[in-house]
């Protein structure tokens, strides 16, 4: 999972869409003009175009609406109007590389740059941190957090998680992942992640998190028995492949990962916790032996 913070310039009251939540920048440069035009009802795209030394303001238009392309050039000359840093800026050109590529080899080298450059902004999980991992509704909670606002009421977020936890249950998490500062409270008692998404990163050993997975995988089996159809979807596919291919498909894996976590962290009225699972592993092998 990526990590990301929202960006906010000193000179800009209104936050700008945080970009490194985003793998599509049609729908990024959508997003941070809405919530610029929010805080400047002055900000058009007429206004946009005139600081873009644009004589129309249909190509910004089209391009928020994913009719046209964005060149690099210009794609500079908005990160200057939406005041993106260096870093930020590189990363808003390489979404435009990764969109524009032409063939799968390109898209996937492309694709593997975008989660370097997302990495050098993650901020991972600390080892010491992995009490986070203990028990399988201690990340729930900390989700539960967005649906609605928190000031102590241990029950009413207990009744909120499934499978049915307890509302002791609730503030032992709150307690652990306060000692871990993994949320904070501000002024008004009111809990806050401390992060939009947190990750352990990809090099890790350790059996909590080996043990968090398990209690994953059982609450799938869980919601097979319990959740209706209608609030869930688990489905199944068998196929024969080589190893190459299954690189691949660990790629495209990673880039659905990438696009469900932009679909959360965007999301601005939450209404339920979602766990999604991806397994793909062998269970058949061809082997070397001669018979």
């Amino acid at each position: 999972m990526v990590e990301s913070k929202p960006h906010i310039s000193g000179r800009q009251a209104t936050r700008v869409a945080d970009i490194y939540l985003y793998l599509d920048y049609h729908q990024w440069l959508s997003d941070a003009f809405t919530q610029k035009k929010a805080g400047s009802p002055a900000f058009s795209h007429r206004n946009l175009a005139n600081r873009l030394g644009l004589k129309s303001s249909c190509y910004v238009l089209y391009v928020m609406q994913g009719k046209r392309k964005l060149t690099e050039e210009m794609a500079s000359r908005l990160a200057v109007v939406f005041q993106l840093s260096k870093r930020e800026t590189e990363y808003f050109l390489q979404l435009i590389r990764y969109s524009h590529a032409k063939s799968a080899q390109e898209k996937q080298f492309q694709y593997r740059r975008i989660l370097s450059m997302r990495k050098r902004y993650m901020a991972k999980v600390s080892p010491k941190q992995y009490r986070f991992y203990e028990k399988w509704y201690y990340p729930v909670v900390r989700e539960a957090l967005a649906l609605e606002p928190f000031t102590g009421n241990y029950q009413n977020l207990a009744d909120m998680i499934v499978p049915s936890v307890t509302a002791g249950d609730i503030r032992e998490a709150i307690t652990v992942l306060e000692e871990l500062d993994i949320l904070y409270r501000d002024g008004n008692g009111v809990y806050h992640k401390r992060n939009k998404v947190i990750s352990t990163g990809e090099q890790w050993e350790s059996g909590i998190i080996h043990a968090h997975q398990r209690e994953l995988l059982a609450l799938g089996a869980k919601a097979l028995e319990q959740q209706p159809r209608q609030q869930r979807d688990i489905s199944h596919c068998m196929f024969s492949a080589s190893g190459k291919s299954l690189t691949l498909i660990k790629q495209r894996i990673a880039e659905l990962h990438a696009e469900l976590m932009e679909i959360g962290c965007s999301e601005e009225e939450p209404d339920r916790v979602l766990q999604c699972n991806i397994e793909i592993f062998p269970t058949a092998i061809k082997t070397d032996r001669k018979r």
